[in-house]
């Protein structure tokens, strides 16, 4: 593994802490509950967050091993599914157009 995969590894979980910080919940990296993990996905969705991957991108695994394997608001991007998205993972508010992830 490179300094710049682990930089990058690193990156996505200080995008999802802050994620959790915006949405309210007081809570560690690596170490939440799985009750913590249900509201912290539960909050992203209510409040319009898409998670926007493609099957091939080992970051977008990453980001989906952080939110335990599923997430409601994700949206797969194969085959230039996703025309505005620049980078894999990518954060979209779909209330705000707010983007994340541009890492």
């Amino acid at each position: 593994m490179c300094s710049q995969d682990i930089l990058h590894g690193f990156l996505v979980v200080l995008v999802i802490i802050f994620m959790s910080r915006i949405l309210n919940f007081n809570c560690t990296a690596g170490f939440f509950g799985d009750s913590q993990m249900t509201k912290i996905k539960n909050a992203l969705t209510a409040k319009g967050w898409q998670l926007h991957t493609i099957s091939t991108c080992g970051f977008c695994h990453d980001q989906m091993a952080i939110l335990e394997g599923s997430y409601d608001g994700r949206v797969i991007c194969d085959g230039g599914a996703c025309p505005g998205v620049q980078a894999y993972p990518t954060w979209i508010n779909t209330k705000t157009g707010q983007q994340l992830g541009h890492l």
